[in-house]
Parts: C-alpha cells; structure tokens; sequence
C-alpha cells in the first residue's frame, strides 16, 4: 500500500520501570564468547486479530486500555473516534503554508496530528506524544476505523524497544534495548540474521534473495500474502506480463502467482513462497522518486505477509538494524539448521516434501513396491495444539510442494485426509480445502497443494501425500520413464 507523505512521525522517548523478571539470553553458537547480557522485559502482550486479520494489542493511552493494530510500517495513528473521546484538538499537517497532499496509515488518510497525553506500553511510558489521526479528510469527512481498533502502533515507536514478535504464539514481548547481538534469541541455539534500515517515513526494510535475485522486502502484518508488482517482476526476473508461468490465484481477483523456489533470510529459507502477483505500471512504483508533485514512500519488490510471518519468530533488534529470527513453535535450532544448511535427506528415496520454510525429506517411506511412496503431515486448523504440526487458518494457508531429486521424476502425486487419525479427522476434513497444482516439467515438475482452513473451526487431521516415483532413462532411441 503506497503513501504519498513529506513528513515523518514524531518519535516518542519512553522511560520504563523493571517490573518483570530479566530473561537470560544465551547462544550456543556465537562465533566469539559474548558478554554476558540479560534482556530486561517491559511488556508481554497477548495478540488478539480483528475481523480482516490485523493483530492487535492492548496499549494505555490517555490512562485507559486500547486495542491497537501492530504494525511495521513507520507511523502510529489514533482514531477521529479516540481524539474525540480525548477531546483532542486535531491540527491539519502543513508544509511551506501548504497542506500535505495525502497519507496513509491503514487504509485510511491521515491528514492531522495531535498530541497525545500518554502512552504506556506494559512498564514503559511515555508523555506528549504527536500521532496522527487516522479516519478525518481534509472536507471533514470520516473514514471509519477497522471495527474493534482504537489506532495503530508503528515501527517508529517500536524503534524504542527490543522486539520479539511470535505470532504462532500470538505475543509480542518489548525489551530494553540491551545490544546483546544473537544472544537475543534466547529460545534458540541457532538463528538466521538479516539487517535492516528505514526507510524515509520509518518503514522497516529488508534485503533479502528471491530464488537467488537481490530483492527489498517490507513485512507487513497488515496483509495475508506475500505480494510482488508484476513490474518489479519484469525488472528483476524479466518475465513479462504475458507469461505462461503466471497464472490467477483463483480467489475471484486479478491477482497471478508465479511458482518461486525459495526466499533466502540471512540463511534461512522459505521454500516455495506464495507471493500473490499484482498488476501495476512503472509510474505507480512507489520508490521515493517524483512524480509530478508527488514523492512516494513506503514501497519495496516484495511485501511479506502475515501467512509468511506466521511461520517466523522474529527478533528486532532496533538499536542494531538486525532481525533474528527461527522457524516458530517446535524445536526452533533443529528447523533452522535444516533450513539454513539443506542436509541432505536421511531417506533413500529420491523424492522430498517441503511444507513452508521446514524441509521434510524424510518423511517420504516406501509404499508398496519399487517406485511407489508415502508422507504424512499433521495438521492443526486454526489451533496451536501441536507446535510440530502445519499450522493453518483462513488467512493463512500452508503450501506443500512434492518433487524429485534428479535423475529421478514425479509421474504424479496426489493427497488425501487420513480417516480416524487424529479421532476429530472425519469432522475436521469439512472445514479444510485442498488445492492442487503442477509446476514445471521433466526432473523439475512439482506438485504443489495449498491447505487452507474453510472457516474458524478448530481441530487436527493428517494429510497423505501417496506419490509415485519414475526414473528417466536415455538411450539412442531416445528418453523413456519407468517406475
């Protein structure tokens, strides 16, 4: 989402009192003995998600609790609702005389600010804080909140903190900033690490790799999917708008998917990333270059979605510039080393199920005779049960990708729903949906199955992956396949 903006949020100064106990923050695998460092923890704050999906936390603003919609786009807003209630006096943004044409916070314009009393965040508190007020148009007309939302906390006010985002958990945990490096990632012996900058309007951005291309990347909580401009898709990979490899996501929109491999964070992977491709023309990129009378802020080639973030445990540590970051929920150091290091599988079958940023090659087992395999994935619907299982909600799908180690093909791949294990599975199959696609040809076809929950039902089923394997062979006749 881009914005149009000439000016920067105010950053608010905190002072905090310890309230909580300090957290031991260890590291196995730091390269050099690292000081000894404790995180001092200020808030632990439950997640809760509106109805579009935002998540949200309680923040105290003007002395009472608010639901505030996290975010790491740089600005923090209020409500027209909120600065009503505090009888606040609104002030219309101006530049040289003139007043800013248009910004964006939400999804709703945010054309003044006003001065905030108070805002406290766990034990961290702050006094006279400048916000925006999100809703308000410069005719007077009112844009209305997202339903059970008072605001938004920005990265700009985040920057004051340490923060550990785990939204498989559904908390956000703010620490003074304690500079103590990797050994941030104190659930953890082993992490990826990724720096970061700003960008001019406080926007958190990331450099990160796109099936091996340099790409600038902004999470964003505030979408469900990845997503890409078909014209830094042009730019960067040079596939063009016409492509056969694009094809519609099929959810009733104009939006297109190209099968990537892999979205590489400081030596962790995201295998097969559903990046959501959207049309859009060179004009419209929103890269801090002028057009016209406009300067736009807030772009990057890729926007990380909640269904990505939702797999990740992330760090931030501000004072540094670095993300540190695992796979969540499990035994994080295992999954990372997989991820970060690519082992090669333990499985005599030439064949590999990757299920989000987690690589299960040996879940494959023989079934039946030469050629013929099985594996089998647990999966939580809209449920943290089992931090072993696939995680899915109705915004956050998973996407499992069967596929060869050459020689060797797939000559097809299909799935279906375990009966009676889990017991709830028969129930549970009602309210999954399963969608099936194939990618590429030869020693590089694919099966992917995208798994997505129907509805806010809870509940676990395992999902069968029954695949049969070919090997190519090529002899002065020609190739032939066999199993």
């Amino acid at each position: 989402m881009k914005r149009w903006i000439l000016l920067r949020s105010a950053i608010a100064v905190f002072t905090w009192c310890f309230a909580g106990p300090e957290i031991p923050a260890l590291a196995e695998n730091q390269v050099e003995q690292a000081k000894p460092c404790r995180l001092e923890r200020l808030a632990s704050l439950e997640i809760h998600y509106l109805s579009n999906g935002w998540p949200t936390v309680p923040v105290s603003i003007g002395g009472k609790s608010r639901n505030m919609i996290i975010s790491l786009w740089g600005d923090s807003a209020i409500s027209d609702a909120l600065a009503s209630e505090l009888k606040l006096r609104p002030t219309p943004i101006f530049r040289s005389g003139r007043r800013i044409p248009f910004v964006n916070i939400a999804g709703l314009p945010a054309m003044y600010v006003a001065t905030v009393s108070e805002v406290g965040i766990g034990a961290a508190h702050s006094t006279d804080v400048t916000m925006y007020v999100a809703g308000t148009m410069m005719s007077g007309r009112v844009v209305p909140f997202p339903d059970g939302a008072d605001g938004v906390i920005g990265a700009t006010l985040l920057s004051n903190f340490d923060a550990e985002l785990d939204l498989h958990s559904n908390k956000l945990n703010l620490y003074a900033p304690g500079h103590c490096g990797g050994a941030s990632v104190f659930w953890a012996s082993s992490y990826a690490a990724v720096p970061f900058t700003f960008d001019p309007i406080g926007d958190v951005v990331l450099d990160m790799q796109l099936d091996g291309k340099d790409v600038s990347v902004i999470p964003t909580l505030e979408m469900e999917h990845a997503r890409m401009g078909i014209t830094a898709l042009e730019e960067i990979f040079g596939i063009e708008k016409d492509s056969p490899m694009l094809k519609p996501t099929g959810q009733g929109d104009d939006l297109l998917r190209y099968p990537f491999h892999s979205l590489n964070l400081g030596g962790l992977t995201i295998n097969n990333p559903a990046i959501e491709i959207y049309r859009d023309k060179p004009s419209q990129r929103c890269n801090g270059k002028r057009e016209g009378y406009r300067i736009c802020w807030g772009g990057a080639d890729v926007r990380l979605g909640l269904a990505e973030l939702q797999r990740l445990h992330l760090f931030f540590a501000f004072p540094e510039k670095t993300l540190y970051l695992t796979p969540a929920g499990g035994e994080p150091h295992r999954l990372v080393e997989q991820a970060a290091t690519a082992p090669e599988s333990t499985s005599s079958l030439p064949v590999s199920l990757h299920c989000g940023v987690v690589p299960l090659e040996g879940a494959f087992v023989q079934d039946g005779p030469s050629g013929y395999a099985t594996a089998k994935v647990s999966v939580d619907i809209n449920s943290t049960s089992d931090p072993s299982a696939l995680r899915v909600t109705p915004t956050s799908p998973a996407v499992c990708t069967v596929s060869a180690k050459k020689p060797a093909i797939i000559a097809s791949s299909s799935f279906s729903i375990e009966k009676g294990s889990p017991p709830a599975s028969d129930d549970a199959a009602k309210h999954v949906d399963v969608q099936e696609s194939v990618s590429g040809q030869g020693s590089d076809k694919r099966y992917i199955f995208t798994v997505k929950a129907k509805d806010m039902w809870k509940g676990e089923l395992t999902l069968t992956f029954p695949t049969v394997i070919a090997k190519r062979h090529v002899s002065s006749a020609g190739q032939r396949e066999e199993i």
